[in-house]
């Protein structure tokens, strides 16, 4: 895949990109992972020519560094009281993930509609379900949003 120079910072390459280079990608630089998100949501906004839902946006910001939180507190550990700050800060997170997920998963769907191919219930459970096991869903899905997102 050619990606432009101009337009690298924006990162609709990492949408475009194969499964394996994705995973490698994600693995060695976990933060991309946020970004593919964040991409996939605004690419999938602008194929349904939405605005921006800001709610995602913000939450998605959450669940990033409440993620980024509890992995420098698994390293940390023996500054700060990690019981207390798991029972406190993990359910803000987890339901912060549940919202991006099922705001991707809707928006996708959508735009799979949109493109003439309808997706049932089942698909859209699973999508979601796959898209909960973070990275590895990112790889698993990545083929059906390379079709999505594809230079018209």
């Amino acid at each position: 895949m050619k990606v432009n120079r101009d337009n690298f910072w924006e990162f609709d390459w990492l949408v475009r990109t194969s499964p394996g280079n994705l995973l490698l990608l994600m693995i060695f630089i976990p933060i991309l992972f946020f970004i593919w998100l964040f991409k996939v949501g605004q690419l999938s906004e602008r194929k349904l020519s939405l605005k921006p839902d800001y709610l995602f946006r913000f939450l998605l910001v959450i669940f990033s560094l409440g993620i980024t939180l509890s992995f420098s507190t698994l390293v940390f550990g023996e500054f700060l009281d990690f019981d207390k700050y798991f029972n406190y800060i993990f359910w803000p997170i987890y339901l912060c993930f549940i919202y991006v997920d099922f705001y991707i998963t809707k928006l996708t769907c959508k735009v799979e509609n949109k493109k003439k191919h309808s997706s049932g219930f089942a698909e859209k459970v699973g999508r979601f379900i796959v898209l909960s096991t973070l990275i590895l869903g990112a790889f698993l899905l990545q083929p059906t949003f390379n079709k999505l997102f594809d230079k018209d």
